[in-house]
């Protein structure tokens, strides 16, 4: 069908919008009842200038117990999926969208959440996040808030951007972003290349979180050629980040700042600045938390690789390529060791942390 208004508005129950090929330049499915179900439809839209009430499927009150999966969204003027209400078991999975002038995957506002929600094997093509003059209420690739048992995982997200020139540290643009979240997992997840046409002083991230809390993991994702931070965690309370590779074009001294309220544990990464001069104090990696442990990564910078600012520290087993000192620990530090680490520029910590077998 090819329509001037909504393709598809339901309020029944268990409604199965499937198979379908849609061209809209406003909503495509607007989904306000229970257990819907909207699978294999192919949705298209003109894509002209950003629209911020317009998204191809659209998810509103009454709408929990929500499928979207396996559906082709292509050239949407504003949101591809977007979320409208608190809800509650939604799966959006499997899903390729391409060309949207707004976030591809969203809540309406931060006001605005899921409770158990998956968002996995999306992928995500080529869209711009907003504009300086019609922008959601956080700019990104996938935008959440408010959420309970949230499990991001295995989406493909390439060349994320935006046409948005005034950022701040507090309204900056992610490719992925989480904020107010309870029990999150950030998995397996591949962004590249995202924000490129953003000058430098801009603020950006590859994965950005703030406001977390419970226990959140961000495990497994390949962050590559990020303009801007590359995992970017703030105000959040226990983090455990394992085994990513974030890589990044030299737009900013720090590429990955975590700043917790309690544990950091963070091991197994490979975080690398591809190019870049690192003029300021910033080390590639910042951790500041209560309790930091950091094992087993590899960290090559062209300043400080690594510092951090706790109580009590554990780093042990890592490999830091960079300017003297690699590793820098704050004077706030209680207690800690430092052992067992290649670091060719040294280390510099306080008194009541334990040096031993550096080289």
């Amino acid at each position: 069908m090819a329509v001037r208004g909504i393709g598809i508005r339901t309020q029944v129950a268990y409604t199965s919008v499937v198979d379908n090929h849609i061209v809209t330049g406003n909503t495509g499915a607007d989904l306000l009842a229970p257990r819907c179900q909207v699978a294999n439809n192919r949705m298209e839209g003109p894509q002209r200038s950003p629209r911020a009430n317009v998204a191809m499927i659209r998810a509103g009150q009454n709408a929990s117990e929500l499928d979207v999966t396996g559906n082709r969204i292509r050239g949407v003027p504003g949101y591809g999926i977007l979320i409208t209400a608190n809800l509650r078991e939604v799966r959006i999975e499997d899903n390729e969208i391409t060309g949207c002038l707004l976030n591809a995957i969203s809540t309406i506002s931060s006001d605005t959440g899921l409770a158990v929600a998956s968002i996995c094997r999306n992928r995500i093509l080529r869209c711009q996040a907003g504009s300086n003059t019609i922008r959601a209420w956080f700019n990104g690739g996938i935008v959440l808030s408010g959420c309970q048992n949230i499990r991001i995982a295995d989406n493909t997200l390439f060349r994320v951007d935006s046409e948005i020139t005034k950022t701040s540290p507090t309204d900056f643009l992610s490719a992925i972003y989480l904020e107010d979240a309870d029990n999150a997992e950030i998995t397996g997840n591949q962004v590249d290349e995202s924000f490129l046409s953003r000058p430098a002083g801009a603020f950006m991230a590859g994965i950005g979180c703030f406001r977390n809390t419970g226990k959140m993991q961000v495990r497994g994702n390949a962050v590559r050629q990020q303009n801007g931070y590359a995992l970017g965690i703030g105000a959040s309370e226990e983090v455990l980040v394992t085994s990513n590779v974030l890589e990044g074009n030299g737009t900013f001294d720090s590429l990955v700042p975590i700043y917790v309220a309690d544990v950091i544990q963070f091991n197994d990464n490979r975080v690398v600045q591809i190019r870049g001069t690192q003029q300021g104090f910033e080390a590639l990696v910042t951790l500041r938390g209560i309790r930091v442990v950091a094992n087993g990564n590899i960290i090559e910078a062209f300043g400080h690789a690594l510092s951090a600012d706790c109580r009590e520290i554990v780093i042990n087993g890592n490999h830091c390529i960079g300017r003297e000192p690699a590793i820098f620990v704050m004077m706030s530090v209680n207690r800690g060791i430092i052992s067992s680490n290649v670091v060719i520029t040294g280390v510099v910590a306080p008194g009541p942390v334990f040096q031993a077998f550096n080289v």
